[in-house]
C-alpha cells in the first residue's frame, strides 16, 4: 500500500523483537518539494504586495 501511494518515501521493516518496526524515511524529494513550495510562496507574497 505504501508503494501504491507514491509517496517520497523508503520503507523497510525491522523483524527483531515483536512487534515489528516500520521504519519509514523521508527522500529528498521531502525536502525539495518544501523549498520549491516556499519560494513560490514567497514570490506570490511579494507579487500582491506589490500591488
Amino acid at each position: 500500500m505504501i508503494e501504491s501511494a507514491e509517496l517520497p518515501i523508503t520503507h523497510t521493516t525491522r523483524r527483531q523483537g515483536r512487534p515489528f518496526v516500520l521504519v519509514l524515511t523521508k527522500t529528498s524529494e521531502v525536502f525539495e518539494r518544501e523549498d520549491r513550495t516556499r519560494v513560490e510562496a514567497v514570490r506570490d507574497l511579494r507579487r500582491i504586495q506589490e500591488v
